[in-house]
């Protein structure tokens, strides 16, 4: 008996098929394309004329000349994936870019065939969700909240096929909020950790299996619309991290995470402590960066108390709190 390899292709093609299903809408129109390989991939059901093309020559000449195609062609590895929409043609189309991706026939593992399904997720959750793509006329805040809406529809259906104890959730979410604190300022319309946080924390009180994935759509937008962070607030992380940002660039990451530490350790807003108390966290534990001994150990428990403590303060973390006995009943007034 032999065990059947899973390729990119594979993956793809069942990605589509799944897709059709779960959004009649897309049945027939929606694309998808590597740009690193110049091969694009649909359904049986994609009707090349009726999409206004002679033959299949025709589809290879139009998406290869695409402009979001030859953007992810010369920036394979900076652009992963990108989503968009062609009214005039009635296509749906995602545009691969990824060079982490195994290309053509070449065995996916495990862990790439998780991390390609996310991206997918993600992208297809700009198309199947209202306001989930960019428009030229769209403002900051709208893009932020469109890629909350993406992030969170591919962290839910993450969840929808492998379950809650699966929270290792590929680069995604967990590398861009690392990058957030030390090496860029650049992710401000991708900065959805409050939207996968806040899921993440409710992840066990949903029934998955009660859930269609039209269903999973409509989850993710109310998650964005409740968590995504406003532009002045991802303005004012960039510049409460930028310390954090030096010290990393100067001495590495021990010096970042002494950095970390110290704002974890001073700042009241909850926002920095939730963020960066994980991100340290994350950072200090990870055995690459090998920081062992006593004052890191001490570092770690304190960041964990502060972490435990906002985490259940909240927006009130670190604001006196009022006396728990209650106010003696008073007769009403006559």
């Amino acid at each position: 008996m032999t065990t059947r390899i899973t390729t990119l292709g594979d993956v793809l093609h069942a990605f589509i098929r799944e897709s059709e299903e779960a959004f009649p809408f897309l049945a027939g129109r929606l694309m998808i394309y590597d740009a690193r390989e110049n091969i694009y991939y649909v359904s049986k059901n994609f009707d090349f004329k009726k999409h206004g093309f002679a033959n299949e020559v025709a589809v290879g000449s139009y998406i290869a000349n695409h402009e979001t195609a030859i953007l992810c062609a010369k920036k394979s590895g900076t652009i992963r994936a990108y989503a968009d929409q062609d009214k005039r043609k009635k296509i749906s189309l995602i545009f691969l870019g990824d060079k982490q991706i195994p290309k053509g026939n070449q065995p996916l593992s495990h862990q790439q065939s998780l991390d390609l399904l996310h991206t997918l997720d993600h992208e297809l959750g700009h198309l199947v969700m209202p306001g989930g793509l960019y428009t030229p006329s769209s403002s900051a805040d709208r893009d932020l909240l469109s890629e909350n809406m993406a992030e969170a529809y591919a962290q839910l259906r993450h969840y929808q096929r492998f379950g809650t104890q699966q929270t290792r959730l590929t680069h995604n979410a967990q590398e861009l909020a690392r990058s957030f604190v030390f090496n860029s300022k650049s992710y401000g319309t991708h900065y959805y950790y409050p939207t996968t946080r806040a899921i993440e924390k409710r992840r066990n009180n949903i029934d998955f299996k009660g859930l269609s994935v039209s269903d999973i759509a409509g989850l993710a937008r109310r998650f964005a619309l409740e968590f995504t962070p406003s532009t002045a607030l991802v303005d004012d992380l960039n510049t409460v991290f930028a310390p954090c940002r030096r010290a990393y660039k100067e001495g590495g990451m021990s010096e970042g995470l002494k950095a970390l530490y110290d704002l974890i350790i001073k700042c009241p807003s909850p926002h920095v402590v939730q963020l960066g108390a994980e991100i340290f966290l994350a950072c200090a534990n990870d055995p690459a960066h090998a920081l062992h001994g006593k004052e890191w150990a001490e570092r770690k428990r304190s960041v964990n108390e502060i972490l435990f403590r906002a985490n259940q303060e909240e927006i009130l973390y670190r604001v006196p709190a009022a006396s728990t006995k209650s106010p003696k009943a008073q007769p009403p007034r006559t």
